[in-house]
């Protein structure tokens, strides 16, 4: 069921709103498996009974942890709700750990019963208190903290060259940015506006606008103390790449 659960995608979902994400490609997916999968073998592998009680408590403590401070899939949707695939399987996934436990425990009869209860109080759990990720949450703060920052670095006049890539040419160009604004010094080129308004959502990735709307979406592929590549992209596709010296 892990290894299953990893790869199609359930088993450490990140799906938040309308996002999905590639999970088995990230690096805290692969990790949750690796340890998934190295404490189970050893427990289906060892004849202490005693040891595998410790395996199998272990990465089922590990397993519950994740699920409520890491794992997503429960603000979906333009609603914000549950995905009621994830919640199935992360139904079924806790309550054949607590089975499990509770059979190599004591062997009640009740083992099934005790495991379909604290399972599903523990979704409810997930689903009333801990619906946003901790981890996620963090993450994101950080980001916000980093984008901050950026706003402020990148604060300055510039001169450099701008590169229509479709056709390769090139034009001289100054510029100054702002914590809110970006405006063309000289002739604007390609017919750019003069000025724009300007922002940045996240690290390295913005957009400049007029008052009618959005014109490009913005990328930073290089940033540092006297230096800045830039490209102005329309529908994912780079339209213009900004070759800039600071003067700060």
């Amino acid at each position: 069921m892990v290894i299953v659960g990893s790869v199609i995608g359930l088993e450490n979902s990140q799906a938040f709103g309308c996002v999905i994400g590639l999970e088995m490609l990230s690096i805290g997916n692969l990790i949750f498996l690796i340890i998934s999968s190295i404490l189970l073998y050893k427990a289906i592998k060892t004849n202490d009974p005693k040891i595998v009680i410790k395996l199998v408590a272990f990465e089922t403590i590990i397993w519950i942890a994740k699920y409520l401070f890491y794992k997503g899939g429960y603000v979906t949707g333009f609603g914000g709700t549950a995905n009621p695939i994830n919640v199935i399987y992360d139904f079924v996934a806790i309550g054949i750990r607590i089975w499990v436990l509770i059979l190599l425990l004591s062997k009640s009869k009740y083992s099934l019963i005790g495991a379909i209860i604290s399972s599903l109080l523990l979704v409810i759990l997930k689903i009333n208190v801990f619906a946003f990720p901790w981890f996620t949450k963090t993450m994101w703060e950080l980001e916000d903290k980093r984008t901050e920052k950026q706003k402020t670095e990148i604060v300055g006049n510039y001169s450099g060259t701008i590169l229509q890539l479709s056709n390769n040419q090139v034009r001289q160009i100054e510029l100054r940015i702002d914590t809110a604004k970006l405006t063309f010094i000289n002739d604007q080129p390609f017919n750019f506006k003069k000025e724009y308004h300007f922002g940045l959502d996240y690290p390295n990735i913005g957009g400049i606008a007029t008052d009618q709307g959005l014109e490009y979406d913005v990328s930073i592929e290089k940033m540092n103390k006297d230096s800045l590549i830039i490209y102005f992209e329309d529908m994912l596709e780079k339209k213009y790449k900004l070759k800039l010296k600071t003067e700060r």
